[in-house]
């Protein structure tokens, strides 16, 4: 596994914690759909581009991922 360092938000500041790059598998990223009262419609969706497992569990005792996302959006007008 490749090592990276993320930017975590801890106590207040940034700082850089340390994780595991971790390959994806499968996506599946199926669209939200909002239907507007003026008949436009507008779809979003996120799409990872790289997943993260922190050396350092979670508060819970579980593990602890990072995500790099990139955010999509369709508007559709009415016509």
């Amino acid at each position: 596994m490749v090592k990276v360092e993320v930017p975590v938000f801890k106590n207040g500041k940034w700082d850089k914690d340390v994780g595991e790059l971790v390959n994806i598998i499968e996506q599946k990223e199926p669209w939200s759909e909002y239907h507007l009262e003026d008949g436009t419609i507008i779809r979003t969706k996120n799409t990872a581009l790289q997943i993260v497992k922190m050396e350092e569990p979670g508060p819970d005792g579980k593990p602890s991922y990072s995500m790099q996302v990139q955010p999509n959006t369709v508007i559709i007008p009415k016509v």
